[in-house]
């Protein structure tokens, strides 16, 4: 629930045609929001049960417009930047660690300069990256550099919450917002 500023902030910016780079798209939600407005959306998980299941809560929406990828996030945008492709949006909420193909272990931290430099080169002018994690190793501030770094202006960042009952806020997630 604490995502669904995302899923706002897509309702409310995604245009028609916009194309849209959903990457480590769990159970799709952002990618219903982005579809829903027109976007044209590329969904990107590396497991297949996600996958499915993500396209099962499309179906229920009746969305069919959404290019389904199973694939490892880092290595379909590097195959993107190489083919010259590029994104109106791009959604990123990588987990924490991994385990990749043979066993091959990654922590957010390490793949994280990587991902945010392949991204970046992925975006059309005016593009927007939206980037969250709930490391507790990587701060806002080193979102923001890495941002940065990769000539995005950071617009927004902050943290992600959900209220108690008693109207206290838990904070879940840090999150950042660049431009091209």
């Amino acid at each position: 629930p604490e995502q669904e500023k995302h899923w706002k902030y897509l309702e409310k910016h995604v245009k028609k045609g916009n194309r849209v780079l959903n990457l480590f798209g769990y159970t799709g939600a952002a990618s219903l929001a982005a579809a829903k407005m027109g976007g044209d959306v590329f969904h990107v998980d590396s497991s297949k049960s996600v996958i499915n299941w993500a396209a099962k809560n499309a179906e229920l929406y009746d969305i069919s417009t959404i290019h389904w990828v199973c694939e490892d996030a880092l290595k379909f945008a590097e195959r993107e930047l190489k083919r010259r492709s590029k994104y109106d949006f791009i959604i990123m909420d990588p987990p924490v660690f991994g385990q990749g193909k043979k066993g091959v272990r990654w922590k957010l931290e390490d793949l994280l300069p990587q991902l945010v430099k392949t991204t970046a080169g992925l975006l059309n002018k005016g593009g927007v990256l939206i980037l969250n994690t709930y490391s507790p190793v990587v701060s806002l501030e080193n979102m923001e550099e890495l941002m940065i770094i990769n000539g995005l202006n950071c617009t927004k960042k902050g943290w992600l919450n959900v209220s108690t009952s008693d109207g206290r806020k838990l904070n879940l997630s840090k999150y950042t917002i660049a431009l091209v």
